[in-house]
Parts: C-alpha cells; structure tokens; sequence
C-alpha cells in the first residue's frame, strides 16, 4: 500500500507537466523552462515504473510466502478429507492455494492496490473544475455498479460450473485408476458418455459465466470511452466558457483515465475476483475442520502395550455406530485375531486402532497415552499398517519400503526380510529400484501384498495391525507370512490380524469376534475357534411344515 500511495502520487506529474506546457511554456515560449519540466517529469516516470516493478514482485512474493506458509497445513488437512472422505470437493485444496496465490500477485490485486487512490484524482479533477469532478464520480459510480451486476451475473454458474468440473475430474481420476476393469467388461462407452454429460454441464455453465462477463466487460469499455470524450467535451465547453485553461482540459482528461482504470481492470478480472474469494473460503472451511494439532510429547521407548476401552465410532451422516462397545488389552508380545462376517466392522475397528478414525466414544491407548496425545511422527514410526487393499505410491520397491524416506539400504532389506520377501524383491529386473508405477500397478496383487507388508515392518514398528494379510498369497507365500508373524511375536511387537482364511489365525493368541460393529466373543484362541466350529443345533420342524434340502429333496 505504500508503494501504491507512491506510485499514484507520481501520476499527478503527467498532470502538473501538462498544465505548465499549456499555460506557461507555450504562452512565455521559455525553452529553458520545457527542459527543467521535461527532465523532471522524466525522472517521476522512472521512480514510477520502478516503484511499480517492485511492487509487483512485492505482490507476487507475498503470493509465494502465503503459498509456503499454508501447503504443508493444506496437504495435510486434504490428507484427513480424504481418509473421512468429507468436504464437498475432496482434493481441491492445492488448486485453491494456487488460484489464492495467483490472484495475490495478479493484475486483480494491483487494481484493488490502486482503487483507495481514486478519490485522490477526483479531488484534483474538483480543483480543476467541479463539473468535472461530478461526471467523474457518477462514472465510476456507474462501473461500480456494473460491477455488482458481474456479481450477481456470474457467481452462480461460475460456482456451477466449478462444481461439476470437478466432480467430472474426480469421476476422470477413478476411472483411470480401475481402466483395465473398464476394459475388460466393455465399460469405456458408458463410461465416456457419463463423464462427458458431467463436463458438457461445466462447460454450459462456465460458458454462460463468460458470456455474461463479457457482456459487462464491454458495457464497461464503452462507458469508459463514452466518459473520456464526455469529459474533454465537457472541458471543452469549460475552456470556450472561459472557466478554465486548454492545458487544465488535457490534465482532466488524463486524469479520469487514471481515475477510472483501476475500476475498469477490477471489473474486467472480476471472475478471477470471485474464483479466489472462493477459493478463499473453501481453504478457511477446510484448514477449520482439520485445525492444526498441539504439539504432543514425545514419549521415550515405546512398548506398544494397548488399551481399548468401550470403543465407538459414529461417521457424520450415520444414524447407527458402525463400531460399539469394543473393549481389550495386549501386552507387548500378544497378538489378537479379529473374525466376523463382511461388513462386520472389521476393517474399521483396524482403521481406528492406527488412528485413521477418531473414536466418538471410549478410546485407544499405547503405553497408556491415547493416541491423541502422541507426537503424530512418532506414532508413525510406532505403528504398522497392512490395509485390505494394499495400494503403492508411484515409485521405486525401495521407496515404498522405506515410506518415502531417505532410509539406508541395511533397513529397507531388514524390513524385506522380515516380511519374507527379500527373495522375490531380488528376483525382479532392477531388485529394490524396480518402479512400480502408479498404484503398483506393475507389480501382481501378491507382490504388492508383500512389498506392503514389508512397509508396514519398516523401522521396527512395535504395533503391527494387518487386514487380511494373506488374501492375495500362495501357499508359499502364506508360509513365509507364518513365520514373519511367528518372528515379530517373539520380538515383542504387538500384534492385531484381521482374517478371513483361518491359517492365519494359527499365530494369534486370543479372537475377538465382530458382529455388526461390536464384539460377540472374545476369548483364548483354542475357545473361541472350538465355539464357532461347533455344528449348529437342528432346527426344529414344525407340524405341516416343509424343510427343503441342499440337494433339492423335500423331508
């Protein structure tokens, strides 16, 4: 704002070079005189357009620091949307840091800089002549009002618009990430033409928003015209009236066109005006919904005892909690197999138990400390994680292990090893610096299992929490699972399985069995797989009822 009072300051030179030339130079004929002038309004040209590039690399600058200073935060509060899959357009947080930060350094900004200023050039057009001054300010207040008209024009479709943009991207992305499905059963048409309708609605709408922009814009350029030649009409009319000069005429003139561009550019960028106030509000709802944690203590030697207490989890929309009243405890060493039928909540009892979801009801200790009050990164280090579909950064084996750290060899193979994959990794073309593409796509749904497997064992973890980790494994593949389960219990890690295939089970020292988000049984391992395979009790028939076989008899 300083620079911009300086720079709007030296505008009044042209004017006051003006007037001397008319009124002075030309009426004296004093050489002497122009020179003097000539060079000083030089000089306030040159102090302009520096002041002026400083301010704009001032601007563009400020762009850049408030873009630092907010990504990090940005990426992880996007990072919690997408884990909660809340906000209404998951994923647009860095596009809004960027259209904020490019209208901070834009010519928008720079209007808005300039438009404080404008009064300044009304009162020197007043002291020139007051009918002047009049015109100018039921101009601007014109374009002002346009302005509100662009408004109300385009705020609506443009957020339309926006809208099913980015919904049409996020459809986009998923159907890219499952495109060998598509593929396969023939789905690309349908598939096409559902995204196409969604990107033909935001291009209807955003086309409208231009449409009706445009319109403005130009009734804005002919209003600005129309009130340059009104003016020097006017100053005209003035200077035969003999109410003022030819040269106070001229400075009038050039004065209104300065008055008037600042208003003029902040109605022509008025989208980029609206794109980012919206843009604006979207980051401010996001970075509240995920404001930034206290810094938690970090806690010396973890054991990796846990405690779950009257555990719930209620999702926003939910009328029923999709995990109730779980509660155990593992020591150091233990490990306790989840069972239940699909949609039993298992995954989610999982999800919780990392810290993926946050209880609404009872809680999750490590070592006696909820997870709430640990050091988020070390909590990280603490804990691995093997989810139900196991998905790879793009990227090299090596780096997936390591978790995109700039880990030493020695522990990204002791990792590998501990998974029983060091073998198989080593038996790929370029071994531990194989990329594995988006997804880990090139790699088979076994191998990705492992090299998740492997992530989740990297640096030691002492809570080690698995769901269905021998899904998508052979045979060998299992038995090297067994033994690192059997390894990791006799290190003292502690242990959480969520299984469907009973052999892996064989490892777990207690079941806990999930029905409908809470527990059913909970027991020593041997009890409870002796109660769930015990056979069902008959059912009773009834007097002149009917009981239908498998084989397709009647008894």
């Amino acid at each position: 704002m300083l620079f911009s009072c300086a720079i709007n300051l030296l505008f009044l030179a042209p004017t006051l070079y003006m007037l001397q030339v008319y009124d002075r130079v030309i009426a004296s004929g004093n050489i002497n005189t122009l020179i003097a002038l000539t060079v000083a309004v030089t000089i306030a040209y040159a102090a302009q357009s520096t002041l002026d590039a400083v301010r704009g690399r001032l601007l563009l600058r400020s762009g850049n620091l408030f873009n630092e200073n907010l990504r990090e935060r940005v990426f992880q509060a996007e990072m919690a949307d997408a884990v909660t899959r809340r906000g209404p357009a998951v994923g647009t947080g860095a596009r809004d840091l960027d259209q904020v930060r490019a209208f901070l350094g834009g010519p928008a900004m720079m209007a808005m800089m300039d438009a404080p200023w404008v009064p300044l050039f009304v009162a020197v057009i007043a002291l020139l002549h007051p009918l002047l001054a009049v015109a100018l300010v039921c101009g601007t207040a014109a374009l002002l009002l346009l302005a509100v008209l662009n408004e109300a024009l385009i705020a609506g479709p443009t957020r339309t618009g926006n809208a099913e943009s980015a919904e049409a991207q996020t459809f986009f992305d998923a159907v890219m990430r499952n495109a060998q499905v598509v593929c396969a059963m023939g789905m690309s048409d349908a598939l096409t033409a559902r995204w196409n309708d969604r990107r033909d609605r935001a291009t209807a709408a955003l086309t409208g928003a231009a449409d009706r922009g445009g319109a403005v814009s130009a009734l804005v350029k002919f209003l600005r015209l129309f009130l340059q030649s009104f003016v020097l009409g006017l100053g005209a009319w003035l200077a035969i009236a003999q109410e003022m000069s030819a040269g106070s005429m001229f400075a009038a003139v050039f004065l209104l066109a300065r008055a008037l561009a600042p208003v003029e550019l902040a109605v022509g960028s008025w989208r980029s005006i609206v794109l980012a106030r919206q843009a604006w509000r979207r980051l401010d709802e996001l970075l509240q919904r995920h404001p930034e944690p206290p810094a938690a203590m970090t806690i010396p030697q973890p054991r990796g005892a846990v405690a779950v207490t009257q555990l719930g989890w209620l999702p926003d929309g939910v009328e029923q909690p999709v995990i109730r009243g779980v509660e155990f405890m593992l020591e150091p060493g233990e490990a306790l197999g989840v069972v239940g039928p699909s949609g039993a909540g298992k995954s989610t009892l999982l999800r919780l138990l990392v810290g993926i979801h946050r209880p609404t009801a009872g809680s999750v200790r490590i070592d006696g400390a909820d997870l709430a009050a640990w050091n988020r990164t070390q909590l990280g280090g603490l804990i691995g994680y093997l989810p139900q579909e196991v998905e790879l950064l793009a990227g090299s084996i090596r780096d997936n292990i390591a978790r995109f750290q700039d880990a030493p060899p020695e522990a990204v193979v002791a990792a590998a090893e501990a998974a029983g994959c060091h073998a198989m990794i080593m038996g790929l073309p370029k071994g531990y610096d194989t990329e594995v593409g988006d997804g880990g796509m090139i790699l088979s749904g076994g191998q990705r299992q492992r090299v998740g497997l492997s992530r989740a064992l990297f640096g030691a973890p002492r809570l080690i929490v698995l769901d269905e980790p021998n899904a998508n494994l052979d045979a060998a593949g299992e038995e090297q699972l067994m033994d690192s389960l059997d390894a990791l219990k006799a290190s003292g890690a502690t242990l959480v399985i969520a299984a469907q295939r009973p052999r892996v089970l064989e490892t777990v020292d207690r079941i806990l069995v999930l029905r409908n988000g809470q527990p059913d049984i909970i027991g020593e391992r041997a009890a409870v797989l002796a109660r769930l395979m015990r056979p069902a009790a008959p059912v009773p028939t009834l007097p002149g009822a009917t009981v239908v076989s498998l084989k397709g008899g009647t008894g």
